[in-house]
């Protein structure tokens, strides 16, 4: 997508904007958890989401030249 759009800035700005409409719609659409649910949830498993983001981003950097990562 960014060869075909040409500007590594406008692909970032489009990709987001489709993840952001399609996790919205998903969000409305889905069951939402009840307090209770939430309550009887363990103290870490919030934890989870985060160390998975960091994980993620870490591996996709990994290897990479720092004139890579934007353009």
């Amino acid at each position: 997508m960014r060869i075909a759009l040409t500007n590594p800035w406008l692909t970032l700005a489009l990709l987001f904007g489709l993840s952001f409409f399609f996790f919205a719609g998903l969000f409305a659409v889905a069951p939402q958890p009840s307090i209770e649910g939430i309550s009887a949830m363990p103290w870490w498993a919030p934890l989870a989401g985060l160390t998975g983001a960091v994980v993620f981003a870490s591996l996709a950097f990994i290897g990479s030249e720092p004139d890579q990562l934007m353009g």
